[in-house]
């Protein structure tokens, strides 16, 4: 993600009036609010929120992953009643295995893994 989006993400999360941003680095940023007036910025506090999103930003990434998951293969065949009836036990069990184990995902990440690189997506029930 680009620094400059991490900037701006982080001086409308310090500073919820701020309607516009201009500028690209603390040095040359300008905010102003809803009725036009300059907003000062506190440079070391818009630095260290834009490197907690930033931090953070692997971690989004996970749960945007496992939610479209959820979303797109878990929920139509755990969300539909007729379809739920005619699986077997055993595959709604595999089922409810599969998504409990994606929900789980995100909490089974340690924080200092900022790659993620020990991801081991839940093998979807045939």
């Amino acid at each position: 993600m680009a620094i400059i989006h991490k900037l701006h993400e982080a001086i409308r999360e310090l500073h919820t009036n701020a309607a516009s941003i201009n500028g690209d680095d603390l040095d040359t940023c300008t905010v102003w609010d809803d009725d036009g007036n300059e907003v000062t910025i506190n440079a070391d506090n818009v630095t260290a929120k834009a490197k907690e999103l930033s931090d953070a930003h692997p971690m989004v990434m996970l749960r945007m992953a496992r939610d479209k998951l959820l979303k797109d293969v878990v929920d139509p065949v755990v969300s539909n009643p007729l379809l739920w009836a005619s699986l077997s036990s055993d595959k709604q069990g595999e089922w409810t295995t599969y998504r409990s184990a994606l929900l789980d995902l995100p909490a089974n990440q340690t924080a200092d893994d900022d790659s993620l690189s020990n991801i081991n997506f839940p093998t979807q029930p045939s």
